[in-house]
């Protein structure tokens, strides 16, 4: 098998659409000028409250959004975690054991009996070589 090593700098290129901004910046700038320009109309046009309510207030979320375009949360981008993160939590989790050294709250029982070094040696050895086979 052979192995290249690949510069950060290559790996983590996104390319500039506009003005040096990447597709993901220029979406996030867009949501940001979109939603500071409807709290801007909620506020002074709908509600009739002050001018400086609704410039003030749709200044801070326009930036809020607009960063979110440059940040990144452990290296993956913050709306690409914001997916993640929303999947999480609205798809149901279910993990079954098909092991029967678990009880239900997947604790390990004692049962099982301990395997020796030699043991997990030959185990690794044919893990190793159906992976040759199968890749």
């Amino acid at each position: 098998m052979l192995y290249v090593k690949v510069h950060k700098e290559i790996r983590e290129y996104e390319e500039k659409i506009f003005l040096g901004l990447t597709t993901r910046q220029l979406r996030w700038g867009g949501l940001a000028i979109a939603c500071s320009a409807i709290f801007y109309i909620l506020t002074v046009v709908i509600l009739k409250l002050p001018q400086d309510v609704g410039i003030y207030g749709g200044g801070p979320i326009a930036f809020a959004l607009f960063a979110i375009g440059w940040t990144d949360y452990e290296g993956i981008p913050i709306d690409d975690y914001i997916k993640i993160a929303l999947r999480y939590h609205t798809v149901k989790q279910v993990v079954e054991y098909h092991n029967e050294s678990f009880d239900d709250y997947g604790k390990e029982n004692g049962n099982e009996k301990k395997q020796t070094r030699k043991q997990k040696r030959e185990n690794k050895r044919i893990d190793e070589n159906t992976n040759e086979w199968e890749g």
